[in-house]
């Protein structure tokens, strides 16, 4: 029976036998072997330690704006008053789906979610995220490890990407945002109140369907079932607020600022009204010409008061209609259901993603070993030259 040969000679050789290089490897496996019970162990500890999470998911569907029939009415409408709108051609509003996972990615979201209450079972009682998470978000330090490990080409990839940032509406409470200018806005924030923002950054998520671009799903994530769905339907209507006032922002405003010269105009169209008609009442048997001529002011006055309340009425439904142009139209396509299983800890995808790490730790020892075993078969080469070579010396 052939000798077994030694990674030196191995190397050595000007062909490699792979059957030489597989004997040598064989001894080594052994460390592969404990490497994956080892890890195995680990990840059935992980599965025990590991809290019960519960996942919520809900679906809305972008329908096109229905400001075609709204648009006639209103036209109708100011056909009655005598004002002849133009006809828009009213398209579907157009929101891109890319945009709603960066919205609850972004601090003023998550600052304003995580303040919102609900009642937990496990501690009895009605708690802000904010405290529920601070308590009881417990670290498990073997998920947190693992987590980390596989989190590192996000991170790698991130370091190379560049984050748009996402301006803030004015719709959010002002108490928790402190406006330095009219450009810039500063969010205090605690330290604390970053590391519950980064959980439940973890806790939600927004998929995008890539056949229809118009649907998009919620997905949330809680300890507590109950908690899971009404924080579904929490963030869906913080999202869907959020688009609708970032859409219409400015037609709103616009809306506003006309609806009150409207009304403003409108007093002044029906406090010259009233004068023109009282002068009239009270001077019908008069001819003189400074009667005539106070009327002729009345009435230039009431004239002019008409038409800008006239061409206000007209601006006012323009607005309007563009204010409803511009309103995108959600509807529920799937509700939100209360889950009635977990689906974490998933105890097969952590036993093989353990079992892999456990495979790729142990084969990265196996040449650590061939090397060590290399390295110690060149030393002692060496040291029996030495040796040798000592021995001959007269």
């Amino acid at each position: 029976m052939t000798p077994q040969k030694s990674i030196k000679e191995i190397v050595s050789a000007e062909e490699i036998s792979l059957i030489d290089l597989f004997l040598v490897i064989k001894p080594h496996l052994k460390y592969v072997y404990y490497s994956v019970g080892i890890f195995f162990v680990i990840g059935i500890i992980h599965t025990i330690t590991a809290p019960k999470e519960y996942e919520a998911k809900s679906t809305i569907l972008l329908e096109s704006t229905n400001t075609s029939s709204s648009s006639e009415s209103l036209r109708g409408l100011a056909g009655l008053a005598g004002i002849n709108l133009p006809t828009y051609h009213i398209a579907a509003g157009d929101i891109n789906a890319d945009l709603y996972p960066a919205i609850i990615d972004s601090q003023p979201f998550l600052y304003e979610l995580m303040k919102e209450k609900f009642y937990f079972s496990d501690e009895k009682k009605n708690m802000s995220l904010y405290e529920y998470l601070l308590k009881n978000e417990t670290k498990n330090i073997i998920s947190s490890t693992i987590g980390f490990i596989f989190s590192i080409p996000d991170i790698l990839i991130g370091m190379f990407q560049t984050s748009q940032p996402i301006p803030i509406p004015p719709h959010y409470k002002k108490d928790s945002i402190t406006t330095t200018n009219e450009k810039n806005t500063i969010l205090k924030i605690t330290g604390e109140e970053i590391q519950v923002m980064n959980s439940l950054r973890n806790r939600i998520k927004i998929e995008s369907s890539k056949k229809n671009t118009r649907t998009t799903t919620f997905i949330t994530k809680m300890r507590d079932a109950y908690v899971s769905a009404e924080l579904n339907n929490t963030v869906r209507k913080k999202v869907v607020d959020y688009v609708i006032n970032y859409k219409t922002e400015k037609k709103r405003a616009n809306l506003e600022f006309v609806e009150k010269q409207l009304k403003e105009s409108e007093n002044k169209f029906k406090a010259a009204q009233y004068a023109l008609a009282s002068f009239k009442d009270s001077n019908r048997e008069m001819i003189y010409s400074t009667t005539k001529a106070k009327e002729q002011e009345l009435q230039a006055e009431f004239n002019l008061e008409y038409n800008i309340y006239n061409n206000l009425s007209l601006e006012f439904y323009k607005a309007k209609i563009d204010m409803e142009k511009e309103t995108p139209i959600f509807s529920i396509f799937e509700p939100v259901t209360m889950p009635l299983s977990n689906t974490e800890p998933n105890i097969k995808k952590i036993l093989l993603i353990y079992i892999a790490a456990g495979i790729l730790f142990g084969g990265m020892l196996v040449p650590l070993f061939l090397f060590k075993s290399y390295y110690n078969s060149i030393r002692e080469e060496k040291k029996l030259k030495t040796y040798t070579e000592n021995q001959n010396i007269p």
